[in-house]
């Protein structure tokens, strides 16, 4: 799952945020920016990006039980703004985010099954996409990308839904 702020203009959206990081000789971070944003003073402009992927331990799905994906290990987190105990983000100002969460599932039936994967701001699902699989099929990969409008503090996490048991991995 990864998370990263888009920037506005005038009140509409224009595009992905467009910062990287790298090392200069000197070992130091510097940002490198796109064209997009050359007039902005990067003196004001907050960073707000993490990635948080699951760890070795199986996650247990019951057949058609909503359950939230706990992403423990966080790879970086620009705003301090992931919390790894819950897997939820919490942006410290609202703005438009687009969030991505890609799931691989081991199913324990191989008759086909549907998954779901749903976003969910403070416990409301607010967006979901779901994916069916033929029989046969074990091992399916599911992702999820949206733009998606937070307030200050919104809490998002990210859920899955079977209509098999499985394990998320």
């Amino acid at each position: 799952m990864y998370i990263t702020k888009k920037e506005e203009e005038g009140g509409r959206s224009m595009g992905r945020y467009y910062f990287h990081y790298s090392n200069d000789e000197e070992n130091q971070y510097k940002l490198n920016q796109s064209s997009f944003l050359k007039g902005y003073d990067k003196k004001h402009i907050r960073l707000s990006a993490f990635r948080a992927e699951i760890n070795n331990t199986n996650q247990f799905i019951l057949e058609n039980t909503v359950r939230k994906v706990h992403f423990s290990n966080e790879q970086f987190d620009l705003g301090n703004e992931f919390d790894s105990t819950i897997s939820a983000f919490s942006p410290k100002e609202g703005g438009i985010y687009t969030i991505t969460a890609s799931i691989e599932f081991q199913a324990d039936d191989i008759k086909g099954f549907t998954l779901e994967t749903l976003f969910l701001i403070n416990d409301n699902i607010i967006q979901k996409t779901h994916k069916e699989f033929p029989s046969n099929t074990t091992s399916s990969i599911i992702e999820m990308t949206g733009d998606i409008l937070l307030n200050c503090c919104d809490q998002v996490q990210i859920a899955i839904k079977s209509t098999v048991c499985g394990t998320i991995q």
